[in-house]
Parts: structure tokens; sequence; C-alpha cells
């Protein structure tokens, strides 16, 4: 399982790319158990990670599967697909992937299934401009066919505020202006109560933030530094 959470315009999005083997597989109780604490831990709606879960499933149902494959329809594939379908109800999630798209060519028998699927939020659907398979990106030696996933969305991004360039400062100026802001501080000779002292400490830290401000330079964050 591979899972990348990401700050976005819509909020915050966890994707979620699994494989879940035939013969034994917890995967979806586990993931499932994971979803329901994070729902636990954030009350605060705006919070809670809108969910594309993808993946080869290694499950066939009659609501993705072309008509052709019912033979895949047996109670025991049903029974076990029926636990995926649980775990979408309960989390809200719906297929992207058009029905009847077919993800997945069986070199032994030479017929095509469909083990893939790709489920989102509510939310997300409205986003997603395109979800399809690219036959003509076939890999060679595969017996899966690639997946194209386009969402119409962009990353959160944040403009950095300029930093005070201390290299550039003149620092002879800078200290000529601080004696003399501090030269005008009224202090008394004796700080008697916490509050006295306090408000000494506030006023000598206001005079040199205001001279830092003043006399020292800012320079833009350039793109290149990490």
């Amino acid at each position: 399982m591979t899972a990348v959470q990401v700050q976005t315009v819509v909020g915050v999005v966890l994707i979620i790319n699994t494989y879940d083997q035939i013969a034994h597989s917890d995967m979806i109780s586990q993931i499932l158990q994971v979803m329901r604490t994070r729902a636990q831990g954030r009350r605060d709606m705006a919070n809670v990670a809108h969910t594309p879960w993808l993946g080869n499933f290694n499950r066939h149902h009659p609501l993705w599967e072309e008509s052709c494959n019912t033979h895949l329809s047996t109670r025991t594939n049903l029974d076990k697909v029926q636990e995926l379908i649980d775990a979408f109800t309960e989390l809200g999630l719906c297929m992207v992937l058009p029905k009847d798209l077919l993800t997945l060519h069986a070199l032994a028998l030479g017929n095509f299934t469909r083990p893939n699927n790709v489920f989102a939020s509510e939310v997300l659907p409205t986003a997603v401009v395109k979800c399809t398979t690219v036959p003509e990106e076939w890999p060679m030696r595969s017996n899966h066919l690639p997946i194209v996933i386009t969402l119409d969305m962009a990353p959160d991004s944040r403009t950095e505020a300029p930093y005070f360039n201390y290299r550039a400062t003149d620092w002879e100026d800078f200290k000529k202006v601080l004696v003399c802001r501090l030269g005008g501080l009224e202090v008394g000779e004796e700080l008697h109560t916490e509050g006295e002292f306090s408000d000494q400490l506030n006023k000598l830290t206001q005079v040199v933030r205001d001279v830092v401000e003043e006399k020292v330079p800012r320079v833009k964050p350039s793109p290149y530094m990490k």
C-alpha cells in the first residue's frame, strides 16, 4: 500500500494506492481502521481528507465488469467483493473509472477483465476531468493497462515573505541608531514588581524590533532556495 497526502485548494487530499492479494489479504480492513481513527480524531469536517482510493483490488463484480464476464460472478467472488463494497459505502466513496473499461489482459486465456478500479470521496468526482485507461501506452510484457486520472485542482500555494538580509546591513549605522533609541527609553533605577520588569522588557524588545525593521534590508526568497 502507498498513501500520499496533499494540501490543495479544496482541502486535504489523501491518495491511497493498494494491491490486494487474492488468497489472503486484510488490507481493506486495515485501511478502514485507519480511516475510522482519522475520522474520530478530526471533528472539524474542513480538515477531513478527500480520498481517492485506487489500485488492483483483485475483485470482480457486475457493477464494473463487462456483461461478457458474468462467469466471474461466482458466489465466492461475490462474497469477497462485498467487503470492498461495504468499505466504500462506509467511507462515502463512489466509482470514478467508468463501468466496462477493462484493465487487465489475462495472458493465459486472452480475455480482458476489470480487477483494477478507482474510487473517490463524493466531492472529488466533480473535479475529475478524466479517468480512463490508455491502451496505446500499454507497456510490453505487462498484462495491466495504464489508468490516467486528471483532477481539476491545484496545490495550496503560499507566498513566502521577504526575509532580513543581515549580511547587507550597515552595522555601524545600525548601532548608532540603536544606541540613540535605547537612550531615549525611560528606565527606572529599580524594578519592584514582575509587571514593571515585563513592561521594561517589552519596551526594550520593541525598540530593537523597530531598529531591525528600519535598518536591516529585506530580500525576496529565491525560488531555487530550499
